[in-house]
């Protein structure tokens, strides 16, 4: 069903057919919106409720959309696709979205070819997306360039990212930098990302501090990671307070591993507006 919007040229599907029900919207109810949606916004509103619950009719309303150049409509057609294993279909509208600027799809074009094995094609997206200011795209140029040993150039990008304000950008600067022997400029992107609420920044700096003989703070940054439901730091810190307990020397402590890099957010949905929310990960790095 849709009802009217404050655009008078505009209408929506009635939320309550989707946000405050647990049964599933009929067919029938889907088909009949789509009798009446005949606008590209239109469309993108109707697709939007139905990616997850109706797919088939989400990719029906998608295409028609995209046929009538909603960009939008191309990215999230691109993402049911890739989400379904399509990926050749979800590559051509990716394609067609970032050949029209769209940031987003050449991110999440970047992501569908770095996981086909396609770097260099993946490398070219995520650079375009990147000079156009996507921080993801900076995060996921890095998380590249890294794994390809350039880490010079992987550093560049994610310090552009980090300030940008991306958490994951300062966490996987604070691994690059902490892999070259540079502990005091790890330290402080951790730190930034860990205030940031960043996860797996704050076990990574207790072990940082920990390695570095500083065993109270880094007992603080292990229980907020403890706390946020990280099991290896809860079992770093029950170690560092056995430890402690012992007196046992820095040198019979056990040695810590990073927890490893993690990839923007990749693929996005885009809303009946064209506006992002992010929500599916990329593959990590």
């Amino acid at each position: 069903m849709l009802v009217p919007t404050q655009d008078p040229d505009a209408w929506d599907v009635f939320d309550y057919l989707t946000d405050h029900t647990h049964t599933p919207v009929p067919d029938t109810t889907w088909h009949t919106a789509l009798r009446h949606a005949v606008d590209p916004d239109e469309l993108m509103t109707l697709g939007f409720h139905a990616h997850d619950d109706a797919p088939i009719i989400a990719e029906s309303v998608y295409r028609r959309a995209a046929d009538a150049a909603h960009i939008g409509a191309m990215v999230n057609l691109g993402l049911l696709l890739a989400d379904a294993g399509r990926g050749e279909e979800a590559e051509s509208f990716y394609r067609q979205a970032a050949d029209a600027g769209d940031t987003d799809a050449m991110v999440n074009l970047g992501v569908l070819l770095a996981d086909a094995g396609r770097g260099e094609e993946a490398e070219s997206f995520y650079r375009q997306a990147a000079d156009a200011g996507h921080s993801g795209a900076m995060v996921n140029l890095g998380n590249l360039l890294a794994d390809a040993g350039r880490g010079e150039e992987a550093e560049s990008f994610y310090r552009q990212a980090a300030d940008a304000g991306h958490s994951d950008a300062m966490f996987n600067l604070g691994n690059l930098l902490a892999r070259a022997g540079r502990a005091e400029e790890a330290e402080s992107f951790y730190r930034q990302a860990a205030d940031a609420g960043h996860i797996d920044a704050m076990f990574n700096l207790g072990n940082l501090l920990a390695d570095a003989g500083r065993g109270e703070e880094a007992e603080s940054f292990y229980r907020q990671a403890a706390d946020a439901g990280h099991s290896d730091a809860v079992v770093n810190l029950g170690l560092l307070l056995a430890d402690a307990a012992r007196g046992d020397e820095a040198d019979d402590s056990p040695v810590r591993s990073l927890a490893p890099s993690t990839a923007t957010p990749g693929l996005t949905v885009h809303t009946r507006l064209g506006s992002t929310t992010h929500g599916r990960e990329g593959s990590g790095h």
